[in-house]
């Protein structure tokens, strides 16, 4: 499997801005797709957005125009938005595509998993932050960590290689002995 050069998030809360953010720091402006649909897009544009008091300056992508697949999905989006997120970047998902969802519960990664092959689902819990996003300010202190695992039993290549990439970026994670335990505590 090919290591990750491009990556796509989806959703702009205080997660979303705040993994977009370092995301964005590490790779540049043309390796980190911010996707949505093309209204979206348009309103992202328009309002300034703010991370600790620095401007964003994102690459704000309508998915739908996009060429995909990216090597990374990372899904930020409330609950009710993951199924329409889902067909949204669907086109941009591709066999050795990595989905993580930062979303707060313990089901996005079973809608993942249903709605693509369980394997390229990471497990994540985004953990030890305080994200605080009002209008176009987010505000981050401590950015904290994102814990990452597979199920007990599941190929873990795309852990893998979602654990060296982060190294090469160094993005705060951590690998829990057992995610599903790291999920419900």
């Amino acid at each position: 499997m090919k290591e990750i050069k491009t990556v796509g998030v989806i959703g702009l809360g205080a997660l979303g801005t705040l993994y977009a953010h370092l995301l964005t720091e590490a790779l540049g402006k043309d390796r980190v797709l911010i996707l949505a649909d093309s209204g979206r897009v348009r309103r992202y544009q328009k309002q300034e957005l703010w991370y600790n008091g620095q401007r964003c300056d994102f690459n704000y992508t309508d998915a739908a125009a996009a060429a995909g697949p990216v090597d990374l999905l990372l899904f930020a989006v409330k609950f009710g938005g993951l199924e329409a997120s889902i067909e949204t970047c669907r086109h941009l998902v591709g066999p050795d595509t990595t989905l993580v969802s930062v979303l707060n519960g313990v089901l996005s990664e079973q809608v993942l998993s249903g709605a693509f092959t369980p394997e390229q689902v990471v497990w994540c819990v985004a953990q030890k932050m305080s994200a605080l996003k009002e209008g176009g300010q987010v505000t981050v202190k401590p950015i904290g960590e994102l814990a990452l695992g597979v199920p007990n039993g599941q190929d873990d290549a795309h852990l893998r290689r979602l654990a060296a990439f982060f190294d090469s970026i160094r993005f705060p994670y951590s690998l829990p002995e057992d995610i599903r335990v790291q999920m419900w505590s």
